[in-house]
């Protein structure tokens, strides 16, 4: 009773899988074989390639299924030899999921082949020496590697992978669930360990447990309160092809895109917009190149939008987006203040030091401010003007200016300049008053004549209007 069950089975299960992947059976990438133990077998090359056909030889197929289940699929290598005879390799064992079947290069022109026991294994990827021919080829990545894992804590735990943060509020209380394919591990082995907080806050770090080939999946049990979820890594060196976190497929994925700079900017009108551009790189840590698309206008006020978008060697695609707004323009002067005092007086022989300004600007940015005008010679007296000048990005100006007077000494502090003085040592204020207002302005005496009385004057007296110069 059991036998006639079974068989309905099976038939049903194939029939649903080959409906979503080719089969060796039925695709043409593949001919008949020797005979019915190999029946089916896919070329690699031909002695007719020439010097290709000395070159390593590779298929990479990802099977979907593989019938009979018990007695499952089994490949050899089929090769020619130096001297044209047939070298047929020992069966090996398809595994169901990613295969890479690799014959070495030699150094003369020959036939490669790869035989196959059954036919009714289903494939939705395949490529030959790296050529995709069916869907696409899944990579195997390391974690050194790969976007979906950040460094370690330390040299004993390089690589960790997270499932859940405590942002992610109730849900991190759900059980989590790491699985992954493990393609190859480095000499030695690797070990993996659960790192995960408790009620109290603290972690508590579960032993180490060895890694194998093959699926490996990592169950940590749900909990009553809030959680952090992660499993740590020995090496980087762990390479897989099939990763998911919590049942959603993380590996193989698209790129990742990073941004350089910010994801909206403002742009002023009428100014020119230079895009900061993106990187990023596959699920196997390769670069790839962003396309962007979209363009900015900076006559025109508004949002503009850059798409970028990366795709893989796989055809796998992601896009990213940069939000520029135009924005109306700068119409605002910086505004320059003067440090210290805007006018000041100095003696002839004094020290000046300019204090220099500070510049505010309604953009925020650093400015300084360009000194130019006068430079204050104190050995000479007169006045002298110092402009600060700032202009921002929008080419708006504003402007401060210092005035310094240089006077000449009045060596008796009578409040006459020394050139002035008619004689040091004597008050000559009222003498100098009198003839500013009275002598000069009726054409009488000169600034000549005062200078000429000064030689050999000994007192001046000013008394109702009558100025008496003392000679020697």
């Amino acid at each position: 009773m059991l036998k006639k069950l079974l068989v309905p089975t099976l038939i049903s299960a194939f029939s649903f899988l080959s409906a979503s992947a080719a089969t060796i059976n039925d695709s043409n990438l593949f001919e008949n074989g020797p005979n019915e133990n190999w029946p089916r077998v896919i070329t690699l090359t031909t002695a007719s390639d020439g010097a290709d056909s000395r070159a390593t030889q590779t298929l990479d197929i990802n099977t979907t299924f593989i019938l009979p289940v018990v007695a499952g699929c089994q490949y050899r290598v089929y090769k020619t030899t130096a001297n044209g005879s047939d070298y047929i390799a020992p069966p090996q064992t398809l595994l169901l999921g990613s295969n890479l079947i690799s014959v070495g290069g030699v150094n003369f022109d020959r036939t490669v082949k790869i035989q196959f026991s059954s036919g009714t294994v289903g494939f939705n990827s395949l490529a030959v020496n790296g050529e995709t021919l069916v869907g696409a080829v899944t990579r195997s990545a390391s974690m050194d590697n790969s976007y979906l894992f950040d460094a370690g804590p330390n040299s004993t735990w390089t690589n960790v992978i997270t499932l859940a943060r405590l942002s992610d509020g109730a849900s991190s209380q759900n059980a989590q669930e790491l699985t992954l394919n493990i393609t190859s591990l480095p000499a030695g082995g690797a070990n993996y360990r659960v790192v995960k907080s408790t009620a109290n806050g603290s972690y508590y770090n579960a032993p180490p447990v060895a890694l194998t080939e093959g699926i490996k999946t990592i169950s940590v049990a749900g909990v009553g309160f809030d959680r952090a979820v992660k499993i740590q890594f020995s090496s980087g060196d762990i390479e897989f092809n099939d990763l998911s976190v919590n049942s959603v497929t993380q590996y193989p994925g698209p790129p990742q895109i990073t941004l350089t700079g910010a994801a909206s900017v403002d742009a002023p009108s009428g100014s020119t917009y230079t895009d900061q551009g993106a990187t990023a790189v596959d699920d196997i840590g390769d670069s790839v190149t962003p396309v962007v698309t979209g363009t900015v206008d900076t006559s025109t006020l508004g949002d503009y939008v850059l798409t970028y978008t990366a795709t893989d060697v796989n055809g796998e695609s992601s896009t990213a987006t940069r939000t520029v707004t135009v924005i109306a323009g700068d119409t605002e002067d910086p505004v320059v203040t003067v440090n210290g005092q805007s006018s000041l007086t100095l003696t002839q022989g004094d020290v000046f030091t300019d204090a220099g300004a500070t510049v505010s600007d309604n953009s925020g940015e650093t400015i300084t401010a360009v000194v130019s005008g006068d430079t204050v010679d104190t050995s000479v007296p007169g006045v002298y003007t110092i402009t600060y000048t700032a202009t921002d990005s929008s080419g708006n100006t504003g402007s401060a200016t210092r005035t310094v007077t240089v006077v000449e000494v009045d060596t008796d502090g009578d409040g006459v300049v020394d050139s002035l003085d008619v004689h040091a040592g004597f008050d000559d204020t009222a003498l100098s008053a009198y003839l500013s207002t009275n002598g000069y302005a009726q054409g009488g005496l000169t600034q000549q004549d005062l200078l000429d009385a000064r030689v050999g004057s000994t007192a001046v007296d000013v008394s109702n209007g009558t100025a008496t110069i003392s000679l020697q």
